[in-house]
């Protein structure tokens, strides 16, 4: 952990000396530039405002992200520069990523449910073969004489008389 904090440490002292040379140089350019004929005062405040406007922008200032674990977690990380720069696209993907997860886990518990409903339905297509091949057993003259026969009803029976038709004349 020391070593780490040494290490940033260093980091921040080599930055800032790297600044404060580059701003010397900078400042002693501007100073040893001679001034144009014809400037005002309101060319004078546009410049400085210009060299205010550089110092104070990020533009040229390039953080250096240190991928430890403890700036990750500390937040560190959201303040570079490349991260600020593609933060929608980052975001954008997150959100895709929830989506897709979202729709697989969906999806997933519709296939669960349409293999459930077809167990279920083979289920009870057998049971429905089974009932009607059970009625036609039972309902065949065959079955029905021996069952009548057990009960001991002798009232119906085979008819042994072919059956005949009647005519009917038309006047």
């Amino acid at each position: 952990m020391a070593t780490e904090e040494k290490d940033q440490l260093e980091e921040m002292q080599e930055f800032s000396i790297e600044d404060a040379q580059r701003n010397a140089a900078e400042e002693a350019a501007l100073e040893a530039a001679p001034p144009l004929e014809g400037e005002t005062e309101e060319n004078d405040e546009a410049s400085v405002r210009k060299i205010v406007d550089a110092f104070t922008s990020d533009e040229g200032e390039e953080v250096r992200i240190n991928w430890s674990l403890p700036s990750i977690l500390g937040g560190d990380i959201l303040n570079a520069r490349w991260f600020r720069k593609h933060a929608m696209l980052i975001i954008l993907i997150i959100i895709l990523t929830i989506l897709y997860i979202t729709n697989r886990y969906a999806s997933q518990q519709e296939m669960i449910k349409i293999d459930a409903l077809k167990k279920e339905l083979e289920d009870k297509r057998y049971d429905a073969l089974t009932r009607s091949s059970q009625l036609l057993q039972r309902c065949r003259q065959s079955r029905v004489e021996e069952y009548l026969k057990s009960m001991g009803d002798t009232t119906l029976g085979m008819n042994t008389e072919p059956p005949y038709e009647l005519k009917i004349r038309e006047e």
